[in-house]
């Protein structure tokens, strides 16, 4: 049986998640400071925040009066905006420890949902290389995989005790945080950034390259108009040339309230002018020291972008699991 809940039923869906997942299916399962309780409560409450949202849908699978299965589909403004069209993300959430227990019925429901509001849409999946099972029914769907995602993490403390090497800002650059005034400098810096880039939008043979770019361009300037808690700024002391930024968000309200002190690496990009100087690493540092007090501090990466992986090993990071990334269109 497979349960819906929309807007108007955000109560019930609460009180039906009163026992999450387990561990395999939370998001930031590999924090191993966080608890399982502390992952399930965060994943409850952003499972029935979203649920608020116009036009998410979410489908439970119930089997024996047990939960075997989660879906949410919700829409994602801004890349709608840019595309053209509309896009939405898709959460599968495998809910027992038992890979056989998953029902595809939830994700076919979400697809039919998208297709009945929308005659063209782009639906995006981020799903745990581990779960095989799911991919291989989403890819028999009709998903293509287009990027693969290592989950990088640091935990600040163990970073410090382990790694005596130091990052030193060459001494024709400076770093700062940036503010408002500095939004179109910091959208060029992304166009220039990205404009090659090989990630999950530039991949996708539907989407303009062009387009894909100026996704990483909006990611920027949002992260600068509040979606970010701070954004670094790598300038050219003489000229004042931007080169690099970093931008970052502490714990969210809802995991603070579930007891995570999970910091957030949103982005982070260095001029092709300026690359191999180290500005990355020093941009890194910069945001590793404003969140030093996290239990850990995550920040995903294409499979493929081996020298941001070579400067995350070289400050303390290390890889602790991985996701596909696939993409539907309808």
């Amino acid at each position: 049986m497979i349960l819906v809940y929309s807007q108007d039923k955000g109560l019930e869906l609460g009180k039906l998640l009163c026992i999450g997942p387990d561990r395999r299916g939370l998001p930031y399962r590999f924090v191993a400071l966080a608890t399982t309780e502390a992952l399930r409560k965060s994943f409850k409450n952003n499972v029935c925040k979203f649920s608020q949202q116009k036009t998410t849908q979410t489908y439970v699978a119930i089997e024996n009066k047990s939960i075997i299965g989660l879906v949410q589909v919700r829409p994602q403004e801004w890349e709608s905006r840019i595309l053209g069209v509309d896009v939405f993300a898709l959460d599968v959430i495998p809910w027992d420890g038992a890979e056989d227990m998953f029902t595809p019925g939830c994700v076919r429901k979400a697809i039919n949902y998208v297709r009945s509001i929308s005659p063209r849409a782009l639906i995006t999946t981020k799903v745990w290389t581990s779960e095989t099972r799911i991919i291989r029914f989403l890819l028999g769907k009709g998903f293509s995989l287009v990027d693969t995602s290592l989950e990088m993490v640091m935990v600040p403390l163990e970073s410090v005790q382990s790694n005596g090497t130091t990052h030193s800002l060459p001494k024709e650059f400076s770093i700062r945080l940036a503010d408002l005034r500095d939004q179109e400098a910091l959208r060029v810096l992304a166009g220039e950034a990205f404009a090659d880039h090989f990630g999950r939008f530039h991949s996708d043979a539907n989407i303009d390259k062009k387009k894909a770019t100026e996704i990483y361009q909006e990611w920027i300037v949002s992260c600068l108009q509040g979606w970010a808690d701070f954004v670094f700024l790598a300038e050219d002391s003489e000229t004042s040339r931007p080169a690099g930024f970093s931008a970052w968000k502490k714990p969210t309200p809802i995991e603070e309230s579930s007891d995570l002190q999970i910091g957030h690496y949103s982005i982070g990009a260095v001029s092709p002018s300026f690359a191999n100087k180290g500005l990355f690493k020093c941009l890194t540092l910069a945001g590793t020291e404003a969140l030093k007090n996290c239990q850990a501090i995550e920040g995903p990466t294409s499979l493929r972008n081996i020298p941001v992986q070579r400067g995350y090993f070289s400050l303390g990071w290390k890889i602790a699991d991985s996701r596909h990334i696939l993409h539907f269109w309808t």
